[in-house]
């Protein structure tokens, strides 16, 4: 049984830093069987999944290029739309079964591998992304079916993990950076950090999964973030900042307009580098690309010259962090952005035409119910249009390896427990000491209901 889900005549592209493959290769992998088995669990909030549209898992068919490069046999299984394909899969005595999953999905990835383990004991499973990453040791100690776990960026580390695995040399397994196992009882961990350099890996295998099943395309612009927001890990998962060069991102949108993609995201904040972000846009106005995309940004960082740029270049919606509309609330999270300066940022793309996501957070440290009038006053003064922009609220949520959920006393704040599923941004997880939880909770209330003028659920 073949796994291989090719939806258009360029299945392989993403190879192309190695040459195109000969038909005779093409053949094999269509023939040959599965030495390793990628799960990726749902991620999407159930609550929004009217308005929530699907990406490509992009993370972990990056993964499984580095390993096809390397001769190894990939299967992949979105579990969203093939949860009852599982037995199929694992019919196929996969060697490795490798899964990730985020903070609120984490209890899901763990049932999946205790489904993997019953039917196949001897499977070997490898489990990563950022909740596994902060809370590697214990899940060791409390999930026997998870073998290993690969913590961080995993780019450099994953086929070095996986032929260990076939050379069944334990030795081989100390030296392979930030990978967490159990030992004799004991768990080992070896630290380092080592960053890719995004231009030396291949693009995500996308022939593995059906891309009719996904709305929107993504791309990989840059990792870590200079700035060190109290409620994000992305500055601890990737601690330095790098990007692409520009002609790979504008091949790589090439691509997905070849594959049928009509709208991309690119990831991550675009205009750490403002010279960098007019300077990808210019080469997207070149190629002429066909495509509709998206990008995040810094709000008080947008220059009206960016705002045109990203215009031309056939940018349609940038989606921008606000948080909140009281100063020290920002000061208090690390934010250090003028609300001055992010109104004058959303006014310029707005003048542009650039559609606008606006995110805000209710229950930071040092919220009020002043602070949160702040916060609405500040919304009426974006003047956002219904219909055209939208407005999220998010629950303040402490996510292993933030500097709330470490350091929960230097922010006033206690976390009121660790019931994985809620940590979704939809569920009130901190108590706070500027403000009654009840009051909490009603202010949050009246925050959700400003989210449907603009959201339709």
């Amino acid at each position: 049984m073949s796994h291989l889900l090719a939806t258009s005549p360029f299945p392989f592209d993403h190879l192309y830093k190695w040459g195109s493959l000969s038909s005779e290769e093409i053949d094999n992998y269509v023939k040959i069987g599965m030495d390793v088995l990628f799960i990726n669990p749902r991620t999407e909030l159930a609550l929004k999944s009217k308005i929530f549209h699907r990406e490509p898992p992009n993370g972990l068919l990056l993964l499984s290029a580095i390993l096809e490069n390397a001769g190894f046999d990939v299967a992949f299984l979105d579990w969203a739309y093939n949860a009852a394909d599982l037995k199929s899969y694992l019919a196929e005595e996969p060697k490795i079964m490798g899964i990730t999953s985020l903070t609120n999905t984490h209890n899901l990835a763990m049932k999946i591998l205790k489904k993997v383990k019953e039917s196949q004991p001897d499977v070997i499973t490898l489990y990563g992304g950022p909740h596994a990453t902060f809370k590697y040791a214990e899940i060791l100690r409390k999930n026997k079916e998870v073998n290993y776990i690969l913590c961080g960026e995993a780019d450099l580390t994953i086929l070095e993990f996986v032929r260990a695995i076939f050379s069944s040399n334990m030795q081989n397994f100390f030296q392979i950076p930030n990978l967490a196992f159990r030992i004799n009882g004991k768990i080992h961990y070896n630290e380092s950090y080592i960053p890719a350099n995004l231009d030396n890996l291949p693009l995500p295998a996308r022939h593995l999964i059906d891309l009719q099943n996904y709305d929107v395309g993504t791309i990989i612009v840059n990792r870590g973030c200079p700035f060190n927001c109290a409620f994000c890990v992305r500055q601890r998962i990737f601690q330095q900042v790098r990007f692409r060069k520009i002609i790979n991102v504008v091949h790589e949108m090439q691509v997905l307009s070849r594959l049928g993609f009509q709208f991309v995201n690119l990831y991550d904040n675009l205009n750490i580098s403002e010279q960098y972000a007019l300077k990808l846009c210019q080469e997207i106005e070149k190629s002429k690309i066909s495509l509709n995309w998206g990008c995040e940004l810094r709000a008080d960082k947008i220059s009206a010259e960016l705002a045109n740029a990203l215009k031309k270049a056939n940018c349609k919606v940038i989606a921008v962090g606000v948080e909140s509309g009281d100063p020290k609330v920002l000061q208090i999270i690390n934010k250090n952005q003028d609300i001055k300066m992010v109104k004058k940022g959303i006014n310029a793309a707005k003048k542009a035409g650039l559609a606008i996501q606006a995110y805000f957070i209710v229950g930071l440290p040092g919220e009020t119910h002043e602070s949160f009038i702040q916060t609405c006053k500040l919304l009426d003064e974006l003047a956002l249009e219904p219909g055209i922009d939208r407005v999220n609220f998010f629950a303040a949520t402490p996510y292993p390896g933030t500097s709330f959920y470490e350091c929960p006393e230097k922010y006033g704040i206690q976390i009121l427990h660790e019931n994985w599923d809620l940590y979704d941004n939809e569920h009130l997880i901190l108590k706070l000491n500027s403000i009654s939880f009840a009051e909490l909770e009603s202010i949050f209330k009246e925050a959700k209901e400003i989210e449907k003028e603009y959201v339709d659920y």
